[in-house]
């Protein structure tokens, strides 16, 4: 288990998480600059908080009010680094076996793991390489299997699949879920991607400006994610101010659309929002909620899904984006919302 609860003001912003990963793995979520990497080299020694609490399986790794912080090497904490940090003067074979030489003291035994993972981690024939003559992706898979190779009990990933291409990089996560699965510890895995997030990790913290704006269970949090800065980093592109005009009806004043919620709205939200996938076309005459005329704005096509951005026509307000496969790619006259489909968001 990994708890964290520290601090640390920042040129930009105030630093100041708090967060626990018992087994699997934790997405850390949100834009660029939010601190995520930041939290990250906190938890690994690598920056030291101004106040606060950070404990692996029961040890303390740090505690500000008690002066303890165990240095980086003794913390049993691997930290995959963005730009990778491979020894330029070591083989692609030596860097994997140097993070080996704690837990593995038999040369042969080093050698045969090393080989395990240079098979793993698809670096056939790059054992003889140096870091300066592989590619991007190819450096950050030695990186990681150099970290897998150590007796990290905590694994931290900072943005593990940012060089490899799109082939690649699907293939590389299934293989890191099945190293998820498989690890008798905890992972942490920071990224901007929410796709990748909603495949690897069993919980998420979503970070703005240096702070955890909500955490829970992936699936779910997906599914309702409550806070307006959730909603935005988990891809929901339809985000609106609204106005409580009944126990379950809200009047979006972007969109200028009154829409009826399956459940009850509460008096703290303050948006609602609702994704491009659960806005469907309405036949004519049909009885539906939440019908909305189609003034087309744009259209955009790509290989496997249409995408339209439209206003009510009744009364003109800010674009609404729908998205649907290619099979459906004509403009509907009007588009309906099914009320459990809104989002409703602090």
């Amino acid at each position: 288990m990994l708890e964290a609860d520290v601090s640390k003001k920042l040129k930009s912003f105030d630093l100041d998480v708090r967060f626990e990963v018992e087994g699997g793995c934790l997405g850390i979520l949100g834009a660029s600059g939010c601190g995520k990497s930041m939290t990250l080299k906190a938890v690994a020694g690598l920056v030291k908080p101004d106040q606060g609490q950070i404990r692996r399986d029961g040890q303390v790794l740090f505690d500000s009010a008690r002066k303890i912080d165990v240095p980086p090497r003794k913390r049993q904490v691997g930290y995959l680094f963005q730009n990778y940090a491979l020894f330029p003067n070591m083989t692609v074979a030596e860097n994997i076996e140097a993070g080996l030489l704690k837990g593995r003291p038999g040369r042969e035994a080093r050698k045969e793991r090393m080989r395990e993972l240079v098979r793993q981690f698809r670096l056939e024939g790059l054992e003889n390489q140096y870091p300066a003559r592989i590619s991007g992706g190819q450096q950050q898979r030695t990186a990681l299997a150099r970290i897998f190779a150590s007796d990290a009990r905590c694994i931290l990933l900072d943005e593990p699949f940012s060089a490899m291409d799109s082939y690649l990089r699907e293939e590389m996560q299934m293989e890191l879920a099945r190293m998820i699965r498989e690890f008798d510890g905890c992972m942490v895995l920071v990224s901007h991607d929410r796709d990748e997030i909603y495949r690897l990790c069993s919980h998420t913290m979503i970070m703005e400006k240096g702070r955890n704006v909500v955490c829970g269970q992936t699936k779910e949090l997906f599914d309702q994610p409550r806070k307006v800065a959730a909603a935005r980093l988990t891809g929901c592109k339809n985000i609106s101010s609204i106005q409580k005009t009944g126990d379950f009806q809200v009047y979006a004043k972007d969109w200028k659309v009154l829409l009826h919620t399956e459940i009850k709205v509460p008096d703290a939200a303050t948006h609602v929002g609702i994704r491009a996938h659960d806005i469907l076309p309405a036949a004519a005459g049909e009885n539906v909620p939440n019908r909305i005329r189609v003034l087309p704005v744009e259209q955009v096509s790509s290989p496997f899904e249409w995408t339209l951005i439209f206003q009510n026509r009744e009364d003109p307000g800010a674009g609404i984006w729908m998205k649907s496969d290619r099979s459906q790619n004509q403009i509907p006259g009007e588009v309906t919302v099914d009320p459990s489909k809104i989002l409703l968001l602090e």
